[in-house]
């Protein structure tokens, strides 16, 4: 169980393939998910880790989700990533004003979009 934006998100191992076709198939709340699952629960080198997480924020990203902005953005930090260039990389995906907000809170995020 991880907490996410006030919200609880579970994800059981055998719920993956269902969650990932219907993001796939449109459904944005299942998206959410999979982004949260992926920030939170995965380690990096099971379930595909890095390369599944980036998978699911570029459609985020596509979709332009807010929550998943948040999820990316507000939990970016030096010590665990994500790196710079994939920062700016997503945050082109969403809107000027959300990134400016969120960089406003997280000193990382702000120094990676700046510099």
């Amino acid at each position: 169980m991880e907490q996410s934006s006030g919200t609880v998100f579970f994800i059981e191992k055998g719920e993956l393939g269902e969650a990932k076709r219907r993001a796939l198939s449109g459904d944005n709340r299942q998206l959410q998910r999979l982004v949260d699952y992926y920030m939170f629960s995965y380690s990096p080198d099971e379930d595909g880790g890095e390369s599944e997480l980036q998978k699911w924020l570029g459609l985020a990203a596509e979709r332009k989700l807010p929550g998943a902005a948040k999820s990316l953005l507000m939990n970016a930090n030096e010590a665990d990533g994500p790196d710079c260039p994939t920062i700016r990389k997503y945050a082109a995906g969403f809107s000027a004003e959300l990134v400016t907000e969120l960089s406003t809170v997280n000193g990382y995020l702000n120094r990676c979009l700046t510099g």
